[in-house]
């Protein structure tokens, strides 16, 4: 996860999965699988690795043109698109002035396979 705009120095962090996935902090989540191959997988893990040696910080503008500091849905799609060599691999959102990575972008079914999804339920 990323720092958000009450913590944009904050930049990526690594955090396990059973707190970021915790009913504490989300009311759902799901695992899916976007690489076609290991080769594809190894090159994501890598990069993800290396913006964290970086300490890529949280884009407050949310331009998708710069790599020193993305948001959490940029900093997805920019692996994605380095592990497999397609930039079209995601599609964008664009309005009036800005062009961006959605999160409903990336659960079309011909682009990622849903590994695993789990609901809370409510208290």
């Amino acid at each position: 996860p990323l720092g958000g705009e009450g913590s944009p120095n904050q930049g990526i962090r690594r955090e396990r999965l059973e707190s970021f996935c915790s009913p504490d902090a989300v009311h759902a989540f799901g695992i899916y699988r976007f690489f076609k191959n290991d080769d594809q997988a190894s090159v994501a893990v890598k990069e993800a690795q290396a913006a964290y040696a970086r300490k890529v910080v949280f884009d407050t503008s949310y331009d998708l043109s710069t790599h020193s500091a993305v948001y959490c849905t940029e900093f997805l799609y920019k692996i994605l698109v380095k592990a497999t060599g397609d930039s079209n691999c995601i599609p964008l959102t664009s309005m009036p002035g800005i062009t961006y990575v959605a999160c409903d972008n990336f659960y079309f079914p011909d682009r990622a396979t849903i590994l695993y999804s789990h609901t809370y339920e409510e208290n």
